[in-house]
């Protein structure tokens, strides 16, 4: 699995973290902690992740669990957003999976079939962010 990532200054999202190749189990905690070590990272910070070129046929929502156990312990990812563009049918039901695995943490996680529907919700939640949270500022 490829991972890019790339610190955004003009968009709602913060960070656009991209996926293709095979995607695994491993593949995603390694990008998550890469994206959490990385010194331009904030605590709660908007992630928007693109698996539309992801190939997710190996993968399992028993994954789906394991990865948001992983990002449910890293407190490092304070009140982030994290936004999940999965047009494949597998993908979307593990992240939405992976959506129903950070309820109660504090992670903000959903899924969606496209990219400008991940960046609007992304968007509508900068607007109105809960009491709790902090919008990070990058680098």
């Amino acid at each position: 699995m490829e991972v890019a990532i790339t610190f955004v200054e003009d968009g709602p999202e913060d960070v656009l973290v991209e996926t293709t190749g095979r995607g695994t189990l491993t593949g995603f905690t390694s990008f998550i902690r890469d994206l959490v070590a990385d010194e331009r990272f904030r605590p709660g910070m908007a992630v928007l992740v693109d698996h539309s070129r992801l190939d997710a046929g190996a993968l399992a929502t028993a994954d789906a669990r394991s990865f948001a156990a992983l990002v449910a312990r890293l407190d490092e990812l304070g009140c982030a957003t994290l936004a999940c563009v999965a047009p494949q049918d597998v993908m979307y039901g593990i992240s939405r999976a992976f959506e129903t695995h950070t309820e109660g943490t504090d992670v903000a996680a959903a899924a969606f079939r496209t990219r400008a529907e991940a960046r609007a919700w992304i968007a509508r939640r900068l607007e109105a962010p809960p009491a709790n949270a902090e919008r990070a500022t990058g680098p």
